[in-house]
């Protein structure tokens, strides 16, 4: 999973709907709509069984790759996020756009997840034994990565895969572990800025899967 999200002091939530998107070219037009959401001054969404879906409001843009499934997914988020993030920049280039967020997401698999987090990342004293055990964790660091400000936030998660045999039956396994979310922070003052820090995402993703795999828990 992943998400690009754009900061503008005027966004129009109101123009979002699928319509518009393929008319002008942001999504291909043969992608199938599984969410035509809603539509007004206020908030506006939509979502595309290719797993990109998109919601706006007034100050903030959200495009989300919706995946944690390796296993059934080939598609990656740098194929294709990045790209419709711009096209929806580029279609609207009068904005007044501020910041760029890329917020990538991973999942580690892990038995006991919460209890993992405190072992390895708090320091053992009172405040973390005996009745004063905590019973979940959610941990927040901040780095500076790839020259930006990154924050990086640690918690038990689960992530569910549905399957649907050829019988019709659908059959649901969940995974239980930690999910690792990111985000890179990029101040942008209008489109082009803007096409340019959304044009990192494919850098980010190589840094965050870097930061996971090797600096936070060594697993390749």
């Amino acid at each position: 999973m992943a998400m690009v999200v754009v900061v503008a002091s005027a966004h129009n939530p109101s123009i979002l709907h699928p319509s518009f998107l393929k008319a002008e070219g942001i999504v291909p037009a043969d992608w199938e709509v599984i969410d035509e959401g809603l539509s007004t001054p206020a908030l506006s969404k939509c979502g595309f069984s290719s797993g990109i879906s998109f919601r706006c409001e007034p100050q903030r843009l959200i495009v989300k790759w919706d995946s944690l499934d390796p296993e059934i997914d080939s598609a990656k988020p740098v194929d294709v996020l990045p790209v419709v993030a711009a096209a929806y920049v580029a279609a609207l280039p009068k904005v007044k756009y501020t910041g760029v967020g890329c917020n990538p997401i991973a999942f580690k698999e892990q038995g006991e997840a919460a209890t993992y987090l405190l072992d390895r990342f708090v320091q053992p004293g009172a405040w973390n034994s005996g009745s004063q055990r905590p019973t979940d964790a959610e941990l927040q660091f901040r780095y500076q990565r790839a020259g930006l400000n990154m924050r990086a936030t640690l918690s038990a998660g689960t992530v569910t895969r549905e399957v649907t045999r050829m019988e019709g039956e659908t059959h649901t396994t969940v995974r239980h572990g930690i999910l690792v979310r990111a985000n890179y922070h990029i101040d942008v003052d209008g489109a082009e800025t803007c096409l340019a820090a959304i044009g990192r995402f494919s850098e980010l993703m190589t840094d965050f899967s870097s930061y996971v795999e090797k600096d936070l828990f060594g697993w390749q």
